[in-house]
């Protein structure tokens, strides 16, 4: 039997509409600022680019304040 602590560390497995699995690991919300004299989105896409490629992690949602 597994414990309550056991279970939630676990990675989630949803089913998503085109049928395949997806696991699911935890959330992690970064707030970034560009510099002054930084073309923002550029900087963002190329640094949300490089976290897919090199680290595996994806965007799940991105918003400006």
């Amino acid at each position: 039997m597994n414990r309550p602590e056991q279970t939630t560390q676990r990675a989630i497995v949803r089913q998503q509409d085109e049928g395949r699995l997806e696991r699911r690991g935890p959330t992690y919300v970064v707030r970034l600022q560009a510099r002054p004299g930084v073309n923002a989105i550029h900087a963002l896409r190329g640094a949300l680019k490089t976290l897919g490629r090199r680290y595996g992690l994806r965007a799940v949602a991105v918003s400006e304040e």
